[in-house]
């Protein structure tokens, strides 16, 4: 009796660890295709961000914090703080950049977007989406 419990949880191991194995399998591919697809997907220029629209996006952040008289905010700190950047794919195939700074004064915070659009042929050449520039703000929690 012990040889065919020996025998079947022998058989048991071996099916979990060729079903477990299979899994993992099925699970790395599945992911390899999801890059496939992504990379697909976005063109692979190189889409650095360029110091024209860093100042673009800085410029119009300054005209925002103006028209909405948010007075006393030092600008120094529209150049402190880190912008952050989300590169993806628009319209006719062109790429979106997309930026966005958060930063605190005075018990609230203030998050700053804005969009370029960009034409894969002209590399360095990008367009300022005007209606996606804006400053949200909330209080710090």
């Amino acid at each position: 009796m012990t040889t065919i419990l020996t025998k079947f949880k022998s058989n048991v191991e071996h099916f979990v660890k060729k079903f477990l194995h299979h899994s993992q399998i099925v699970a790395q591919n599945t992911s390899a295709q999801k890059v496939k697809v992504t990379r697909q997907n976005i063109p692979t220029a190189d889409y650095t961000v360029s110091q024209q629209e860093y100042d673009a996006f800085r410029m119009k952040a300054i005209i925002l914090l103006k028209k909405d008289a948010i007075q006393g905010i030092s600008i120094q700190s529209l150049f402190q703080n880190p912008v952050h950047v989300k590169i993806g794919s628009g319209e006719n195939q062109k790429v979106v950049i997309k930026l966005s700074q958060r930063f605190e004064w005075s018990g609230r915070v203030y998050q700053c977007e804005g969009e370029f659009l960009r034409d894969p042929g002209k590399k360095m050449h990008s367009i300022p989406i005007s209606k996606t520039f804006k400053i949200t703000q909330s209080l710090i929690q």
